[in-house]
């Protein structure tokens, strides 16, 4: 029996249509939804396909079809090329293309989904990468590796976003930044970024140096771009302009590189005033540390000490108190291998006395140099 098409004005597998040996004939599907769509998707009124009704391949997308090799002899399937091959529809094939009927009856294919972004974990992977791109292309032409400190300061140069009044100068060592100002006929530098050949940063405030915790969050490590030299140039001119969006950590360690200074100044370090800006230098250089990072000097150990007891102990039973803890020390280190030896190379053989005119504890005695040390272990 000839296979004709069921299409309305098909002539494939008629014999006025010529050689149609490549067209190919379909039944329609059993499952009876997939049969209901081909049958709406022809434009017959009222057709009622039967057990010997057939659809051509003219009628299907490219797309809707798959070659299925049927060959079974092996040594033909390595010549692929030669190996007969059976084209076959898709499960879910719909025909869609009826050239012989008005053009509304022909449906175009849509566009395949692509499934790489399907899931969410993809479409993320997707969306990183596209950010990663971004980024190269923002910071190909800020990057400041491979680059001389002249080329640096011409590039500094170049730049329209570099705060207003810095001058950008490069020395064979370093790169600086600075912003002067003239007081009473006197130029004066109040602020500047001095970049090193190793690209790192020194910046200074009114003469004073600034840590480097108060910009960490621009620069951390090398520098590497030069937006931030100009973020970080461009804090350094607020800080000066708003002292109120300084942090109280640069207002404290500005203060400490003052009363340094001032020590420094100090021939006497045995005097009232040297002792007393250390403490305070000491106290100041506490707020700034955080609860557990904290550590204390001996000296405000005993005033602190002093403060909390005062009116409280005796003084004399306090010294009586600390002795009989030395001895107890002596005792129980005698169980160590070192055999009441100090740690450091050191062995205490003073005692401890009281002077009550001076208030603090004197401690007399002599300690022993490594050579001792030696002679006395063997």
């Amino acid at each position: 029996m000839v296979n004709k098409c069921s299409a309305v004005g098909c002539k494939s597998g008629y014999a006025s249509n010529g050689d149609d040996s490549h067209v190919t004939f379909h039944t329609f599907p059993q499952d009876a939804e997939l049969r209901e769509k081909w049958i709406r998707a022809i434009p017959r009124k009222d057709f009622v396909p039967s057990t010997y009704s057939r659809l051509c391949s003219l009628h299907f997308q490219p797309c809707d079809f798959v070659d299925v090799r049927t060959d079974s002899n092996k040594s033909r399937l390595q010549n692929k090329s030669s190996t007969p091959l059976r084209r076959r529809l898709k499960p879910d094939a719909v025909p869609s293309i009826f050239p012989n009927t008005p053009a509304y009856f022909t449906k175009t294919p849509g566009v395949q989904r692509s499934t790489t972004k399907a899931t969410s974990s993809s479409r993320h992977a997707e969306e990183c990468r596209r950010l990663e791109e971004l980024e190269e292309s923002f910071t190909a032409d800020d990057s400041l590796s491979e680059l001389s400190l002249a080329e640096i300061a011409d590039k500094l140069k170049a730049q329209s976003t570099v705060p207003q009044g810095f001058i950008v100068t490069a020395t064979d060592e370093s790169v600086l930044m600075y912003l002067f100002r003239m007081t009473n006929d006197i130029p004066q530098v109040v602020k500047s970024v001095t970049l090193k050949s190793d690209m790192t940063l020194v910046c200074s405030l009114n003469d004073k140096a600034v840590p480097a915790s108060e910009y960490r969050d621009l620069v951390k490590g090398p520098v590497k771009y030069v937006s931030q030299l100009i973020n970080l140039m461009a804090r350094l001119k607020s800080w000066l302009t708003d002292s109120s969006s300084r942090s109280l950590s640069l207002d404290i360690h500005s203060a400490i590189n003052v009363l340094q200074t001032a020590i420094d100044n100090l021939a006497d370090t045995d005097c009232d005033e040297y002792r007393k800006i250390s403490f305070v230098i000491e106290q100041l250089r506490l707020t700034v540390k955080r609860q557990y990072g904290r550590h204390y000097s001996p000296q405000r150990d005993a005033l602190q000490f002093y403060a909390d007891n005062e009116g409280k102990l005796s003084w004399a039973s306090t010294a009586d108190f600390l002795t009989l803890i030395l001895k107890l020390w002596n005792v129980l280190n005698v169980k160590t291998r070192t055999k009441g030896w100090i740690p450091f190379g050191l062995h205490w053989t003073g005692s401890l006395s009281f002077c009550g005119n001076l208030r603090h504890f004197c401690f007399s005695g002599n300690s022993l140099g490594s050579r001792d040390l030696a002679r006395r272990r063997r």
